[in-house]
């Protein structure tokens, strides 16, 4: 089954960036005036890549006011699933003023342009709003429906003055760790709906009675616990789900159906390194400098004319070893790679490499 997007911002534009690109985030207002501030943030987060030891500190945005007027800051528009329900979440820090901020959501057919908000559409979630003191910070959530016909998502973040106030000239709102996740509860992983259930009874009646009783800030997070165990359990939940939609099929019976755990012509691509060293392949690349025309070396052309069915041909070596090897450089290649076994168990045999060069 799929698993819900925890965050349908790629890590560039959770990261409001790098160089002179904000990735998108825009002030829409005739106030106010964005700096990105490179690896400094409020709390570590796990950003997907990062190298190891790092400290998982995102990027901040600083929002600053210049004047007194309301400050109108958008995020670029990502792609939405229609008819389905998302929650944005974002922390918000100020400085230098009291304010009041607000959370909000556009949606569009479109990734330009205007799109609705709840002012223009009232079918849509009313916004989050926050009055806030000199210093606070504070994590906002915002849940929304998509219509019908929606295509496209961005945020909407608004920093005003309180009340009647004007906003204190020369003040700031830092943003920081921004995300929109698919938040269809149906949607949750098998593995992570058996695991939540087997928390005491008590624990589940306080989740899915949180409103209840919490006092906590604006926007409230309904279900907190089951998104806990939904993150906590996310890669178990991946590879529980893809063994029990496993059905082999055997070859004497139809088309021969294997698992995508272990089959390279079906598996992940992001699982081909592993699936590789479980095979004995070592994936091989043209930026490692190697010339798969190597593996020629010490045969005669009787071997050659197996792979391009023409006999007695007039091919030259030095024309072989010019040809290009990119190919090796692809998705499809290291599929090939770990089938044929052809720089693994099998490299150098024969009929490794002329079924590996016949992919080509």
């Amino acid at each position: 089954m799929s698993h819900k997007n925890f965050n349908i911002f790629s890590n560039e534009q959770s990261l409001f960036g790098s160089g002179s690109s904000n990735a998108g985030w825009e002030v829409t207002s005739t106030n106010g005036q964005l700096f990105r501030i490179n690896e400094k943030g409020f709390y570590p987060t796990y950003v997907p890549g990062d190298r190891p030891g790092y400290s998982f500190i995102k990027n901040t945005l600083l929002v600053y006011s210049a004047g007194t007027d309301d400050v109108v800051v958008k995020s670029p528009w990502v792609s939405a699933k229609s008819a389905y329900n998302y929650m944005a979440s974002i922390y918000m820090s100020v400085e230098d003023t009291a304010a009041t901020l607000t959370l909000d959501l556009e949606v569009s057919t479109v990734s330009s342009g205007t799109g609705d908000t709840y002012s223009s559409n009232s079918s849509l979630r009313q916004p989050t709003t926050a009055n806030v003191s000199d210093g606070d910070s504070l994590m906002m959530f915002q849940s929304f429906s998509t219509l019908s016909n929606t295509s496209f998502v961005r945020m909407v973040i608004t920093f005003s003055g309180q009340g009647s106030d004007p906003l204190t000239s020369k003040s700031g709102l830092f943003l920081y760790d921004p995300a929109i996740s698919e938040d269809n509860i149906t949607d949750s992983a098998t593995f992570a709906n058996v695991m939540y259930n087997l928390l005491p009874s008590f624990m589940l009646l306080d989740d899915q009675n949180i409103t209840d009783f919490s006092e906590t800030h604006p926007g409230i997070l309904p279900l907190p616990l089951l998104r806990l165990v939904e993150v906590l359990t996310a890669p178990a939940s991946e590879i529980a789900d893809l063994t029990t939609d496993f059905d082999y099929t055997r070859p004497t019976d139809g088309t021969e159906s294997k698992s995508k755990l272990t089959d390279p012509d079906t598996a992940a691509a992001g699982s081909l390194l592993w699936l590789a060293n479980v095979t004995g392949s070592n994936l091989l690349t043209a930026a490692s400098g190697f010339t798969p025309w190597a593996a020629f070396d010490g045969y005669d052309w009787d071997d050659f004319d197996l792979i391009d069915g023409i006999d007695d041909d007039s091919v030259e070596w030095i024309d072989l070893q010019d040809f290009s090897v990119d190919f090796f450089d692809t998705v499809q290649g290291y599929r090939d790679q770990i089938r044929t076994g052809f720089a693994g168990l099998n490299a150098g045999l024969r009929d490794a490499i002329v079924n590996y060069l016949r992919t080509q």
